[in-house]
């Protein structure tokens, strides 16, 4: 190997795995994957090691499965289906059975809690705006903006990048507060809609909004 080049954003609720293995393998090429994957859950999370190992394996498996991952939100629904997020919340709440009293390994299975709440939330706000509930989008988006990302962004190290958790400057902003908050004031307060587009000509409509920006 001569050079590696990777892009991973210091988001450690979901990328630990990641930053480990691509940490280790720039200074051994010849690593031994298994193995490593198996030291890093057994000294991060402990007693809890068993199911937090699984509950990466089926993300893994559902984004290496997918028809296609473009690496845009709009794929996430598809792959991070509700089957597939009920097999993590499973795996989760099993962790969290495990590692009990105040451990490090308590918080650091806290931390996986913190990002799949936060893709949860995701997850439901998307549905809503598709759904043209704007009432649920918005409590949804809230639910982001005001309690999960602050503290994904407060926690040491960060559980989500700033470019999704930053209210002012992300993504949460650009794509979603600029379209469930105008969604909300034109429908509701004694507005109706009268018309709802399919769900491509959103995605359209949102990246030329984007794009304008």
């Amino acid at each position: 190997m001569i050079a590696c080049r990777v892009e991973c954003h210091p988001a450690w609720a979901y990328h630990g795995p990641s930053l480990y293995l691509a940490a280790k393998i720039m200074w051994n090429p010849a690593l031994d994957v298994d193995a490593t994957l198996d030291d890093y859950f057994s000294r991060f999370y402990g007693p809890a090691a068993r199911p937090m190992r699984t509950h990466f394996e089926i993300l893994e498996s559902a984004i290496q499965k997918a028809d296609y991952h473009t690496g845009n939100v709009f794929d996430m629904p598809h792959i991070l289906t509700p089957k597939v997020m009920d097999k993590m919340k499973i795996t989760l709440q099993q962790a969290e059975n495990l590692a009990i009293d105040d451990s490090i390994y308590v918080r650091r299975v806290n931390m996986i809690r913190i990002g799949y709440d936060y893709g949860v939330a995701n997850l439901a706000m998307m549905a809503a705006v598709k759904n043209f509930d704007s009432v649920l989008a918005k409590e949804q988006l809230d639910l982001i903006t005001k309690e999960i990302g602050p503290k994904a962004l407060a926690h040491e190290p960060p559980l989500i990048s700033w470019r999704y958790g930053d209210v002012e400057r992300g993504f949460i902003n650009r794509f979603w507060q600029q379209t469930v908050e105008p969604d909300l004031n034109r429908t509701t307060n004694g507005n109706e809609l009268v018309a709802k587009l399919p769900d491509e000509w959103f995605s359209c409509l949102i990246r030329l909004m984007a794009v304008k920006d």
